[in-house]
């Protein structure tokens, strides 16, 4: 078992790097390698004015003008900023360098966790080469897969995103796997989560609806008597923080053709967010005080 297991990951290894250096020689003769796009100058610009601020000694300004982050969550600014300190100077090839290394570890956890999940299981040789025969072929399928080259050089979040989230998955299979998930699961889905939403906060989104659709998929009738639990509960007056952004959805969808001039996309999508955010922080309130009561182990652990 360990020499497949060897001889397998060396495999993979080696197609993975044959594949990057093949793109890095096209990478190399491009006359222009500066390759960032937009929201990647912006990062590299941020996080130059953060060095500065820090080499002044202006701790505060620095943080908060990491923390105001102009596009999407700090983490890759942050990346980018530890990058051209140790480099000295910023350097925009070497900061597209990093989704090079997200990719690798995006490979690495396709295979280890498929190894681990399924691999164990298998009882005969031949399960155990058809494993093995499909961890090259999905891992295969990334190579030919038209946006991967561009991403790697652009210095966009969807490979740090993708890194991110197969980790994720495979965390999450894991952890129904057993009744009551071990300390080391909580702590690293907790870790993942936290990386996954400050990559990108629609990422963030997307780990809530992953949830929701496994549930909906795995247990139809227990996931709609949690939700007629919550709603057993959560009602008289609360029902207004959840009809306030519906309301605002409809407004979105009716503006162009009525109220032009009394209900402004601006107000809109302002009125929305104030609504969103009054009845997000009101429901988990409502949440904490109740989930014991309301919630069962599962949903529970992944409120």
């Amino acid at each position: 078992m360990r020499h497949i297991f060897v001889f397998s990951l060396l495999l993979t290894l080696s197609l993975s790097i044959l594949y990057i250096y093949e793109l890095n020689l096209h990478f190399l003769k491009c006359p222009n390698k500066d390759m960032l796009l937009w929201d990647a100058n912006i990062r590299m610009i941020q996080a130059i004015d953060v060095i500065q601020y820090i080499k002044h000694q202006d701790w505060f300004t620095g943080l908060l003008l990491l923390l105001d982050s102009p596009t999407w969550p700090p983490l890759r600014t942050i990346i980018s900023i530890l990058i051209m300190i140790f480099n000295g100077s910023p350097n925009p090839i070497l900061d597209t360098r990093v989704s090079i290394v997200f990719f690798l570890i995006t490979i690495l956890i396709i295979f280890l966790g498929t190894f681990q999940l399924y691999y164990k299981q298998s009882e005969t040789l031949i399960d155990k080469i058809i494993i093995i025969f499909s961890i090259l072929i999905t891992i295969s399928f990334l190579f030919l897969l038209e946006q991967i080259p561009e991403y790697l050089f652009n210095s966009m979040l969807e490979i740090q995103g993708m890194m991110l989230y197969s980790l994720f998955l495979f965390l999450i299979y894991s952890i129904y796997q057993k009744e009551i998930p071990t300390k080391n699961q909580k702590i690293l889905f907790f870790f993942t989560g936290f990386l996954i939403y400050f990559t990108k906060y629609p990422y963030g989104v997307l780990i809530t609806i992953t949830f929701f659709l496994i549930e909906i998929i795995r247990d139809p009738q227990f996931f709609l008597k949690e939700i007629f639990q919550f709603l057993k509960y959560y009602k008289n007056y609360r029902i207004i923080f959840l009809i306030l952004p519906i309301i605002g959805i409809i407004l979105i969808l009716i503006s162009p053709y009525i109220f032009k001039a009394i209900f402004q996309k601006k107000f809109i999508k302002n009125f929305i967010y104030f609504s969103i955010l009054v009845a997000f922080i009101e429901m988990n309130f409502f949440l904490y005080k109740n989930k014991i009561k309301l919630l069962s182990n599962q949903f529970r652990f992944y409120y």
